[in-house]
């Protein structure tokens, strides 16, 4: 993992505090950066104060509309390598994540326009993955045991 500052935003699933600590057991993120991104927004820069208010208010009414989420942890894997080595993934098994998800795309469209220009991106796939660290070489990624996941918040993450 780099130690260098994070300028992203994003909307993000926390997992519950003792869920988070098993994960970031078998990785080198800390147990408060585990987290799921529903959604990457790009830099946190380039979205002035009414724009993130729009956002913060549009993902508070999806999750109003939704019911806390549950579900597995189905294993481990691991994406292509980058500047950071390689990322080692949790693989998550979660109903209604893909469903949130196009909710909050949703409703995030008209807060991410401005003047016709988009400020982010929202038409890229979607892989559902929890980030456990960054390893280097040809370290093989952990081997996670099925455990139980449950998302009860949703949060928007200003880098």
């Amino acid at each position: 993992m780099t130690d260098g500052a994070h300028t992203g935003a994003m909307v993000a699933l926390f997992p519950a505090p003792s869920e988070a600590e098993a994960l970031a057991a078998a990785g080198t993120e800390s147990s408060e950066q585990i987290h799921l991104t529903l959604v990457y927004l790009g830099k946190a820069a380039d979205f002035d104060e009414a724009q993130r208010a729009a956002i913060e208010d549009a993902v508070a009414a999806v999750a109003a509309k939704h019911a806390p989420l549950s579900g597995k942890v189905g294993g481990s894997g691991s994406f292509q390598p980058g500047d950071d080595g390689t990322p080692v993934i949790a693989l998550v098994d979660v109903i209604g994540l893909t469903g949130l998800r196009t909710a909050l795309m949703d409703a995030l469209e008209p807060s991410i326009v401005e003047d016709g220009s988009v400020v982010a991106d929202l038409k890229h796939g979607f892989s559902p993955h929890i980030t456990l660290g960054y390893v280097q070489g040809d370290a093989a990624p952990p081997v996670l045991d099925e455990g139980p996941l449950t998302f009860a918040a949703i949060s928007v993450v200003w880098a």
